[in-house]
């Protein structure tokens, strides 16, 4: 049977869009071999990231008002389809779990007093009450706090001019080409690809000619990250590369007359809330699709076991968030191929090569 359907509006879908993009990108990047080129690693992964959208959203616009699950039944056939779908669900679980963490260990090291464990379960828990609540009171939040980001990632940029250095921006010649590729594609990957996990969503869109235009939603938080990247690289030096979250110590040094001070706070409350927001979409994709491959007619019943088993591997994934770090940045970009490039490239020829033989007959 099928799940209950809700509404997105088109403004809740661009929304959703700039959420899943800055993820984990408003305290750091994966970037750390682009070196003082983390900016224009940014704009070059930009590149790849709109190629991979538009494969996303071709291969929906092919299937209107189906979600991956059941477009890899129709393209694929059930067998292969229902293998196809098993290894997105561990996709989608996995993922949950690596944002997860990633939350924890930031504020793990605001409270570091405060047990990892206690910071994770209360993220799931709050992720919990708002899926039973459902995706369209996700999405109606996500349209509240997005402009919000948005004002406070430029503003930052403007208190912050007087300690940028644009020389620490230069040369253009410390880093190889390779190390440069690596880290647009790991930009590519880890910002613009995890977008794969909206068609899950898109079913749920007032008007499906939306999907088409979510780029320049993409392209907007791009261009946010690109200059946060060149801001905190102009302000920290080569120090940029030694932090793990730069963007939190940058905004510790904004200081106006002694008055306006202490802004990072401004990042810790983005980052929570984006964090849940984004963790969230990724949760709602993993019980989704399992309730969907089920056949089940709500997928409720799976939050708390899906919960207990993102927290488990959260644990399991790092031993500290430099181990997470470096994964982002070298290990995550080649793992997450098979399901951002690989499969929908494959689900899209073959959707095309069977409307070309209906055409035939």
């Amino acid at each position: 049977m099928k799940l209950v359907k809700e509404n997105i509006s088109v403004p809740e879908y661009y929304a959703l869009i700039c959420v899943m993009v800055f993820g984990v990108a408003l305290v750091f990047t994966p970037t750390l071999q682009a070196k003082n080129l983390a900016w224009l690693a940014i704009l070059v992964g930009t590149g790849e990231g709109l190629v991979l959208y538009a494969l996303f959203s071709t291969l929906y616009l092919r299937h209107p008002g189906k979600t991956l699950i059941e477009i890899n039944e129709l393209v694929f056939g059930k067998s292969i389809g229902k293998l196809i779908s098993l290894s997105y669900l561990w996709y989608f679980t996995h993922l949950a779990s690596l944002n997860l963490i990633s939350y924890g260990d930031f504020f793990h090291m605001l409270y570091p007093e405060t047990p990892l464990f206690v910071l994770l379960l209360l993220m799931t828990v709050v992720c919990i009450a708002v899926l039973r609540a459902g995706i369209s009171v996700l999405t109606r939040c996500g349209l509240i706090l997005v402009p919000i980001i948005l004002f406070f990632y430029i503003s930052d940029t403007f208190l912050l001019i007087r300690d940028m250095d644009l020389n620490n921006l230069l040369p253009f010649r410390n880093v190889t080409l390779q190390d440069f590729l690596c880290a647009s594609h790991a930009v590519g990957t880890v910002q613009f690809g995890e977008l794969i996990v909206l068609l899950m969503i898109t079913p749920f869109l007032t008007d499906t000619t939306a999907v088409k235009s979510g780029k320049y939603a993409l392209l907007l938080a791009a261009l946010l990250l690109a200059q946060a990247a060149a801001r905190n690289t102009a302000v920290l030096g080569v120090l940029k590369d030694i932090l793990v979250y730069p963007t939190f110590h940058v905004l510790q040094l904004i200081n106006i007359a002694d008055i306006l001070t202490r802004l990072e706070i401004i990042i810790v409350i983005n980052f929570f809330y984006i964090g849940f927001i984004k963790i969230s979409v990724i949760y709602y994709a993993a019980v989704k699709g399992t309730a969907q491959l089920l056949r089940m007619r709500t997928y409720r019943p799976l939050l708390i076991p899906f919960g207990v088993l993102i927290i488990i591997l959260a644990f399991l994934n790092f031993d500290s968030s430099q181990e997470n770090f470096i994964f982002a940045c070298s290990i995550y970009p080649y793992y997450a191929l098979p399901f951002q490039l690989f499969f929908p490239l494959a689900a899209l020829l073959l959707s095309w090569r069977k409307n070309k033989k209906k055409k035939v007959k």
